[in-house]
């Protein structure tokens, strides 16, 4: 079957706030208690079908410390979307 729609999201958010977990969890179905900080940029694929149509959803991943947000411009360019990320229990991470 053919590849139908193709979506680019970024996830976007301050450091901390589970944006790699997220990616990892649903890319690849993996979860860890354990945090590692992202240090560049990085993108996965979920390919599904649904209707009888393929969907390829790319993903990226942006580091959350991006001062000056010039890693943010130029990794959100040509996105359909993007998923802001906060955590709950850290008021400061809504704040920005």
């Amino acid at each position: 079957m053919e590849i139908r729609f193709n979506f680019k999201i970024v996830l976007m958010g301050n450091i901390k706030t589970g944006k790699t977990q997220f990616m990892n969890k649903w890319t690849k179905d993996i979860f860890s208690n354990t945090y590692k900080e992202t240090i560049v940029s990085e993108f996965w694929f979920k390919i599904f079908e649904k209707n009888g149509q393929i969907y390829r959803i790319q993903i990226w991943d942006i580091t959350g410390d991006d001062k000056d947000h010039m890693t943010s411009k130029i990794f959100t360019k040509d996105s359909h979307g993007y998923i802001i990320m906060s955590d709950a229990t850290n008021k400061k991470t809504r704040e920005e």
